[in-house]
């Protein structure tokens, strides 16, 4: 996009929108951009095109484990706020990762996520579930404690679970490690809702210490990506995503 010429869109009541303006790019088509949260007044007509420029796809849950196509939040807040109202109930048949249900929970609407895929469900489900803060953070702690006291002994050969090519997708050190975070989720003295909470934090980590490509929307192994996947990665990436996620809710 060029500078091109810029003009300030209004609403209804003709009070200035300070984030939405119109640009015009370098083939000479106008183009309304939008920086930042989306109007619920925010004209539009047959023929208008966008462009929304989010900040905050991560905040809250929203970021708690990849998946291909995600809305970005501001989208689906922007269309509940607009065709909606508080006490609304909000339908997603194809909810994904659940962006339209935590953004109708932000906005104090009910909401129906739909999908066909099971583990979107149980996503959609652990990102909206409320958790007890004091037994979140006491799982939190037991769970630093053991991976402190991780020795490769620790792991049993019954932990360790068996799938084609397992040897080829992931390292002999980082399955062990892995076997062994599972293994004390699992045995975590607490609600179905927090252990699911640290099911999905110990999933988000698995691709970044396979062997697999990140990038990749395939789960690929290339070679000439020369990948480098070291002793302790799943421990130190396990131990920072609950963390992080603590961090971003505080926000």
């Amino acid at each position: 996009m060029s500078n091109g010429k810029l003009q300030q869109i209004t609403l209804f009541s003709n009070q200035p929108l300070d984030n939405v303006k119109e640009i015009v790019n370098e083939f000479g088509e106008k183009i309304i951009r939008v920086d930042g949260e989306i109007p619920a007044g925010l004209p539009v007509k047959d023929g208008d095109r966008f462009l929304f420029i989010s900040y905050d796809q991560s905040i809250l849950t929203h970021g708690l484990h990849k998946y291909p196509a995600k809305f970005f939040p501001k989208l689906p807040r922007w269309l509940i706020k607009r065709y909606s109202k508080e006490g609304d109930t909000v339908l997603d048949p194809f909810s994904g990762s659940g962006t339209t249900n935590i953004e109708a929970l932000l906005t104090k609407r009910h909401s129906i996520g739909i999908d066909v895929d099971p583990f979107s469900r149980y996503l959609s489900k652990i990102k909206i579930t409320p958790l007890d803060e004091k037994e979140l953070q006491s799982a939190q702690k037991y769970l630093l404690r053991c991976i402190l006291n991780y020795k490769p002994s620790k792991v049993l050969k019954k932990d360790i679970p068996i799938f084609p090519y397992r040897d080829n997708w992931v390292n002999r050190e980082i399955i062990l490690e892995l076997a062994y975070l599972k293994k004390t989720i699992e045995s975590l003295n607490t609600s179905d809702d927090i252990k699911d909470f640290f099911r999905i934090c110990f999933s988000s980590v698995i691709r970044a210490v396979s062997n697999a490509d990140d990038n990749c929307t395939r789960t690929v192994i290339r070679k000439k990506l020369n990948k480098k996947v070291y002793p302790a990665d799943a421990l130190k990436k396990f131990t920072g995503v609950p963390r992080e996620k603590e961090l971003r809710l505080a926000a």
